[in-house]
């Protein structure tokens, strides 16, 4: 798995809201398997605190998921 987290803010003061130009240049926090175990639960995360982050940053940040190849 592998998500890409595209902040709303410099999105859209750095590339006028393209994300699709964010994505492209993979100009975001990248969240893979090794990067989520060491992001949440002290070392022990899962895809499960990967999701409660989203939900709780959603209003903050736009996730693309690069395998799926749309957004969460």
């Amino acid at each position: 798995m592998k998500v890409l987290e595209l902040s709303r803010d410099y999105g859209n003061k750095f590339y006028n809201g393209n994300y699709q130009k964010m994505i492209d240049e993979m100009d975001g926090v990248l969240y893979d398997d090794e990067n989520i175990k060491h992001a949440f639960n002290n070392g022990n995360g899962s895809f499960k605190h990967l999701m409660n982050y989203i939900k709780a940053n959603h209003k903050h940040a736009k996730y693309y998921d690069l395998n799926k190849k749309c957004y969460i």
